[in-house]
């Protein structure tokens, strides 16, 4: 929900999509501007105010008749004119797809609170209706794969726990609006699934290929520049990547899982036609001084504080084409990184928190282009003299 334009929800939602998500559409290298898009589930339209300019045509649906006429008001206040906001039930999407073709989907917001068979239709019906080049988003999803539900109870292993289970813990939650939603759907178990349940790659190899073919589907995912600085990276991430390798190796998976499904929030864009996968996400460990002095920031990922000229050093294990680089809040002065002792680039740390701005965010990450390399090259980030550096746990892919 989002609210007035002028109010908070609706501005922080649609800022969100403004600086966030609008960057990722841009670098799928389409031409938005000729394309039609369809959001399943807009509401009172932050993101369809957002995103809509960037297409030739855009509708949004949803089952809220009173959200979409805030939706309706909010397109008119802020001039959008390309927008086609409608009243449809869930029941109503095979026609709706079937009357008019769309070469954009977005399910922002919305695969968590269906239910399994619910999202399994959903993720068929939109991909099969997409054309050749046609791109699925999926987005804001809470993935299933987390040690703690952060999205709604804020309890631990709440989502993974048997239906039975979870519903014996609802009011152990603090969360007083969350367990009034859930209590008011006609069934307790229905409330919990319509009311922030958690999602998993498992849906999208059910409904749309199985993980070595929907790795070659990912055009881009939330490792990438503007996705890591709307989702800082939390604690457990860079372990469910190392248990994903894990589960290849041991056979239980036959192909790897695509890194996107590794971290908390899961967001991606899908290309309709196989393409080139983005690269293997790495997370090489760092060594330096920095290892006597390691914090957790408010998400409880470990940093590493770098102070008068101290540095963390890696070495390839192969070659990479890219290093993202994170800062915390509370850094200050110039960070610099160099390759086999030659600099690569000099940062100020406010060019770096630049993407954020003083958004929520407790961390700044910056994708930093790597020359030609190879394994056993040496990777170095140093900090300025009069410099502090939170360092975040960097990754390079």
């Amino acid at each position: 929900m989002g609210g007035s334009h002028g109010g908070k929800k609706f501005q922080q939602r649609y800022q969100q999509a403004t600086r966030f998500i609008v960057p990722q559409l841009r670098q799928s290298g389409r031409p938005l501007n000729q394309l039609r898009a369809l959001e399943i589930g807009c509401g009172e339209g932050p993101k369809l105010c957002a995103l809509a300019p960037l297409f030739d045509r855009y509708v949004g649906i949803d089952l809220d008749a009173h959200a979409l006429e805030l939706g309706r008001e909010n397109a008119r206040a802020l001039n959008i004119n390309n927008a086609d906001i409608r009243l449809q039930a869930a029941d109503d999407l095979p026609e709706v797809l079937a009357a008019e073709q769309f070469d954009v989907i977005f399910l922002y917001a919305v695969l968590e609170h269906l239910t399994v068979a619910e999202r399994l239709a959903t993720l068929r019906l939109c991909w099969d209706m997409l054309p050749e080049n046609g791109l699925l988003y999926f987005g804001e999803a809470p993935n299933r794969i987390a040690p703690i539900d952060y999205h709604s109870t804020k309890l631990p292993y709440f989502h993974m726990m048997p239906p039975e289970l979870a519903q014996e813990f609802i009011d152990r939650s603090a969360h007083e609006s969350w367990r009034t939603r859930v209590r008011s759907e006609e069934t307790v178990e229905l409330g919990l699934y319509r009311n922030g349940q958690h999602v998993g790659f498992e849906e999208f190899d059910l409904a749309i290929a199985p993980p070595d073919q929907l790795a070659q589907h990912l055009l881009l995912d939330n490792w990438s520049e503007p996705m890591m600085n709307l989702y800082p990276l939390r604690w457990f991430e860079p372990r469910n990547l190392d248990d994903f390798a894990q589960l290849t190796a041991t056979g239980v998976h036959q192909a790897p899982l695509p890194p996107l499904f590794a971290r908390y929030w899961l967001e991606g864009i899908l290309v309709k036609n196989s393409g080139t996968p983005p690269p293997p996400v790495r997370f090489p460990k760092l060594s330096g001084p920095q290892e006597t002095r390691a914090f957790r920031d408010p998400v409880g990922t470990a940093f590493y504080g770098l102070r008068q000229t101290e540095t963390a050093s890696f070495t390839l294990d192969a070659p990479a084409t890219e290093l993202m680089l994170g800062v915390t809040q509370k850094s200050y002065g110039q960070i610099s990184v160099a390759q086999e002792g030659k600099d690569i680039c000099i940062l100020e740390v406010e060019d770096i928190q630049s993407a954020n701005a003083g958004s929520w965010a407790p961390q700044s990450w910056r994708r930093i282009a790597l020359p030609a390399n190879r394994a056993g090259q040496t990777l170095t980030i140093s900090a300025a003299k009069n410099a502090w550096i939170g360092l975040c746990p960097p990754f390079i892919r």
